[in-house]
């Protein structure tokens, strides 16, 4: 499975089981009219989460551990600027970093 940032407003999640025939199984989609641009997207350890940074300052946290129904499980602003990155790490994937012209937060 991968996942892929569009620009109507959420992250396409992909089979890729097949490399030839890679086929969409489903969308998180983020409310709203505007379509924020995702920076950078990460995986938690187990796959079951998904993390977006995002220009509109903001992180979303994504469920995916069901590829068929995925959903926006959260979304939270960290900064008043872009979210340049955000990595998931620490035992069980339970911790996140995000970052934001230079600065950390974690």
């Amino acid at each position: 499975m991968v996942s892929a940032a569009g620009g109507w407003s959420g992250v396409q999640v992909w089979n890729v089981q097949d490399a030839q025939k890679p086929r969409p199984v489903g969308a998180v989609k983020v409310p709203g009219p505007d379509a924020p641009k995702s920076n950078q997207l990460a995986f938690n350890r187990d796959g079951s989460l998904l993390a977006g940074a995002t220009e509109d300052s903001a992180v979303r946290l994504g469920s995916v551990a069901e590829p068929e129904r995925p959903y926006l499980a959260e979304s939270f602003r960290v900064f008043g600027d872009a979210v340049d990155d955000a990595v998931m790490s620490g035992p069980h994937g339970r911790y996140m970093v995000t970052a934001s012209g230079g600065i950390a937060a974690g």
